[in-house]
């Protein structure tokens, strides 16, 4: 078998079967190199795909996406010293018609922007497809947040991959990690080992 063919056999494998982490590693045994390794691969696969779908796809469209001034703040009336009285909307407060603000100005204009808005977008939507471009994007970045969390758990075979994991979880990459819990404690588990 040629090395294009084993490493597209390999990489389909990576792509479709369950990247499972190992349990904890004994006492003095080696975690398993090979499966560090694909587990590696199957990240940075993972990360790349997402990574070049947001750059080639929803980032263009992004700088295009309709704006709104819906939500900002719009005056509802006077207070007694004769200074505007503010109020920010939400989109239940200009969807209900029975508001306590519909007869105010502010309200009718936010109103009126948001229904504009509505229709851009719409427009929007349906000329680029960009809700079902940003939902495929969502999926390729939570693959690449699960893929990150997987190799985080992975027992670290040598230095150089704890090295690696410190370095990602410190990179920022860990605000996506809502429950960092069990990472933190692989990779204190792998300093200690290694460490020894």
């Amino acid at each position: 078998m040629n090395a294009p063919v084993a490493r597209r056999a390999l990489l389909g494998a990576i792509a479709v079967a369950p990247i499972a982490t190992l349990p904890a590693v004994a006492a003095g045994a080696t975690p398993d190199t090979a499966h560090w390794d694909r587990v590696l691969m199957h990240y940075e696969i993972t990360k790349q795909k997402a990574e070049r779908f947001y750059r080639a796809t929803l980032a263009p469209l992004e700088r295009h996406v309709p704006s709104s001034k819906a939500y900002e703040y719009y005056q509802v009336g006077t207070d007694k010293a004769g200074l505007p009285v503010l109020h920010r909307f939400t989109r239940a407060e200009l969807l209900n018609t029975e508001s306590v603000y519909r007869q105010t100005k502010g309200w009718k204009q936010a109103r009126a922007e948001m229904q504009a808005y509505d229709q851009a977008y719409a427009e929007f939507d349906r000329r680029t497809g960009y809700s079902r471009i940003d939902q495929e994007n969502d999926q390729l970045d939570i693959a690449a947040d699960a893929a990150l969390r997987t190799l985080l758990e992975t027992p670290a075979p040598h230095m150089a991959a704890l090295c690696l994991k410190l370095r990602l979880l410190t990179d920022g990459l860990d605000e996506f990690l809502y429950d960092t819990g069990p990472v933190v404690k692989a990779i204190r588990s792998d300093a200690e080992r290694l460490g020894t």
